[in-house]
């Protein structure tokens, strides 16, 4: 039953992700549209320069930093990222962009911050009325890329190479008392591909599909 309540939670922080990642999607496809709608000339200027991706530690510490004022007693409930039309190239490099989600006791909230190039803003916030396992400080922070190499050698690789629009999600949390790396491959009209490493020691624990 606990692992089937796990399931469900990872599910859920995945779908939480997905939706997180579209809108920001949305907006950058609004913004270009409205581009598009004014066309007066103007003065060319230099393009910005473009951030350089987070790595998960410098990530994590942008979103407790954000989350400040929202008391002290704040605990990390997982993190998660995403890569649409995956590829092995893309899936090892630093992610663009994480989602952190926190639980604050006092407030019985959880509250999901997205981390960019650019900076740390929360995006979401739900009432909680059942107390959650925290994350401590650990290995999880040197970020997934061990866990994603015990993945494509499980099947991940044979799984992208035949399914090139591919998204795989990347989920960390807490699974009794210890942290989990959740990464789950998925295509339309195509079975998944999960793959559970232990975070502390890269253990292999589990693959499903």
């Amino acid at each position: 039953m606990k692992k089937l309540v796990g399931i469900l939670l990872i599910l859920a922080s995945f779908a939480i992700l997905g939706t997180i990642f579209l809108l920001e999607t949305q907006e950058k496809d609004v913004a270009v549209a409205a581009d598009h709608v004014t066309a007066p000339t103007a003065v060319p200027h230099p393009e910005p320069e473009e951030s350089a991706p987070h790595t998960l530690s410098s990530a994590y510490q942008a979103a407790w930093e954000s989350t400040q004022e929202e008391g002290d007693d704040l605990r990390l409930l997982g993190a998660s990222t995403q890569w649409q039309q995956a590829s092995e190239e893309a899936i090892l490099k630093e992610a663009g962009n994480w989602v952190f989600t926190f639980y604050a006791p006092s407030k019985r909230e959880e509250i999901d911050v997205l981390v960019k190039p650019q900076g740390a803003r929360i995006v979401n916030r739900s009432r909680v009325y059942k107390v959650r396992d925290g994350l401590s400080d650990g290995q999880w922070q040197e970020g997934p890329r061990d866990a994603l190499l015990i993945f494509l050698a499980q099947g991940g690789r044979e799984f992208l190479t035949h399914h090139p629009t591919a998204t795989v999600n990347v989920h960390l949390s807490s699974n009794q008392s210890q942290a989990v790396w959740t990464i789950l491959a998925t295509d339309i009209g195509a079975e998944s591909l999960s793959v559970q490493v232990e975070a502390t020691t890269n253990r292999f624990l589990s693959v499903t599909g």
